[in-house]
């Protein structure tokens, strides 16, 4: 008499991620299936915040494509099994409701998960945000015609210049 396999308990989705667990997502997102084209984690944070942040509502069915593909939003991860499947959206949507509960939070400011003083990080969050703009661009438009100030870091931070140099950090000066 075999007993019946037992279902995977996830944990609820309004619990962050904690170290470990994003550990777990940025080595599924460097992995050699994806890695070419999926999102770093910083990334994802990034797009995510501006996902959350926009004048409209996105779904999932619209954003998630790009977190695995990041240029075209064409490719999807082959995962190895249905529970690896899982257990990796469960991840990816537990962290965009962390970063929908910390933008919504009016007693702290919001604080990206990038480590301070991590140019290469603030780079990687900046152009994830600005993969999240690009999402919605007539959405965005008004916003950053009318507070350009809001928005200069992370242009700045968050796209290559037309010479193909990825910015750095004199960025940070302007």
């Amino acid at each position: 008499d075999s007993a019946a396999p037992r279902p995977m308990i996830s944990p609820p989705l309004d619990r962050d991620l904690d170290d470990e667990e994003l550990v777990e997502l940025e080595r599924f997102l460097s992995s050699p299936s994806i890695a070419e084209t999926s999102m770093e984690l910083y990334s994802l944070d990034g797009f995510f915040a501006a996902i959350l942040s926009g004048p409209r509502t996105s779904v999932p069915s619209v954003w998630l494509p790009w977190i695995w593909d990041c240029e075209r939003g064409e490719r999807s991860p082959e995962f190895e099994t249905v529970e690896q499947a899982q257990r990796m959206l469960g991840l990816v949507m537990r962290h965009y409701n962390s970063v929908a509960r910390a933008l919504m939070d009016a007693d702290e400011p919001f604080e990206p998960i990038y480590p301070d003083g991590d140019i290469d990080a603030a780079i990687s969050w900046c152009a994830g945000y600005l993969t999240g703009v690009s999402l919605d661009p007539g959405g965005w438009e008004e916003l950053v015609c009318a507070e350009p100030r809001w928005f200069g870091p992370i242009l700045s931070l968050g796209e290559v210049d037309e010479e193909g140099a990825e910015p750095g950090p004199r960025q940070l000066r302007r």
